[in-house]
Protein backbone atom coordinates (compact mmCIF):
# COMPACT_ATOMS: atom_id res chain seq x y z
CA UNK A 1 0.00 0.00 0.00
CA UNK A 2 1.59 3.52 -0.83
CA UNK A 3 1.65 5.86 1.87
CA UNK A 4 1.04 9.94 1.82
CA UNK A 5 3.35 11.63 4.81
CA UNK A 6 3.11 14.21 6.54
CA UNK A 7 6.11 15.77 8.84
CA UNK A 8 5.11 17.92 11.60
CA UNK A 9 7.15 21.11 11.47
CA UNK A 10 8.75 20.30 14.84
CA UNK A 11 10.12 17.34 12.94
CA UNK A 12 11.58 18.88 9.79
CA UNK A 13 13.29 21.27 12.64
CA UNK A 14 14.50 18.18 14.72
CA UNK A 15 16.07 16.51 11.53
CA UNK A 16 17.54 19.83 10.09
CA UNK A 17 19.41 19.86 13.68
CA UNK A 18 20.50 16.32 13.53
CA UNK A 19 24.39 15.96 12.47
CA UNK A 20 24.99 14.72 8.46
CA UNK A 21 25.30 11.13 9.85
CA UNK A 22 22.42 10.73 12.00
CA UNK A 23 20.68 12.33 9.33
CA UNK A 24 21.22 10.43 6.59
CA UNK A 25 20.27 7.32 8.84
CA UNK A 26 16.93 9.09 9.72
CA UNK A 27 15.90 9.70 6.12
CA UNK A 28 16.94 5.76 5.14
CA UNK A 29 14.78 4.80 8.01
CA UNK A 30 11.74 7.00 7.17
CA UNK A 31 12.30 5.03 3.50
CA UNK A 32 11.91 1.70 5.66
CA UNK A 33 9.18 3.40 7.35
CA UNK A 34 7.45 4.18 4.11
CA UNK A 35 7.51 0.53 3.13
CA UNK A 36 6.41 -1.21 5.90
CA UNK A 37 5.13 0.75 8.72
CA UNK A 38 3.44 -2.50 11.15
CA UNK A 39 6.86 -3.55 11.11
CA UNK A 40 7.72 -0.86 13.77
CA UNK A 41 6.41 -1.06 17.59
CA UNK A 42 4.51 0.75 19.43
CA UNK A 43 5.37 3.25 21.79
CA UNK A 44 2.15 3.91 23.00
CA UNK A 45 -0.87 2.03 21.77
CA UNK A 46 -3.90 3.93 22.73
CA UNK A 47 -2.27 7.46 21.27
CA UNK A 48 -0.87 4.72 18.05
CA UNK A 49 2.28 5.86 18.05
CA UNK A 50 5.03 4.15 16.94
CA UNK A 51 8.44 4.20 17.15
CA UNK A 52 11.60 3.54 15.02
CA UNK A 53 15.30 3.21 15.91
CA UNK A 54 18.53 4.31 15.00
CA UNK A 55 20.82 3.72 17.76
CA UNK A 56 20.10 6.66 20.07
CA UNK A 57 17.56 8.04 18.69
CA UNK A 58 13.99 7.78 17.59
CA UNK A 59 11.68 8.56 15.45
CA UNK A 60 8.21 9.20 16.28
CA UNK A 61 5.45 8.52 14.08
CA UNK A 62 1.73 7.72 13.80
CA UNK A 63 -0.32 6.08 10.77
CA UNK A 64 -4.09 6.67 10.13
CA UNK A 65 -4.76 4.55 6.99
CA UNK A 66 -2.64 5.27 4.06
CA UNK A 67 -0.99 8.46 5.48
CA UNK A 68 1.87 8.33 8.01
CA UNK A 69 2.84 11.55 10.25
CA UNK A 70 6.06 12.15 11.44
CA UNK A 71 6.12 13.98 14.63
CA UNK A 72 9.52 14.11 16.17
CA UNK A 73 13.11 12.71 16.03
CA UNK A 74 15.92 12.89 18.54
CA UNK A 75 17.68 11.46 21.15
CA UNK A 76 15.65 9.06 22.88
CA UNK A 77 15.87 10.51 26.27
CA UNK A 78 14.70 13.88 24.87
CA UNK A 79 12.17 12.93 22.89
CA UNK A 80 11.05 9.95 25.63
CA UNK A 81 10.85 13.33 28.64
CA UNK A 82 9.03 15.62 25.60
CA UNK A 83 6.26 12.88 25.56
CA UNK A 84 5.93 11.78 28.86
CA UNK A 85 7.29 8.63 28.78
CA UNK A 86 10.12 9.31 31.37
Amino acid sequence: MPYECFYTDVFVSDIEALDAAVREAAIKKIAQIRGNPSHFEFLNKAARLQKARIGAFRIIFRVDGSIIRFYRVGKRDIIYRELGRI
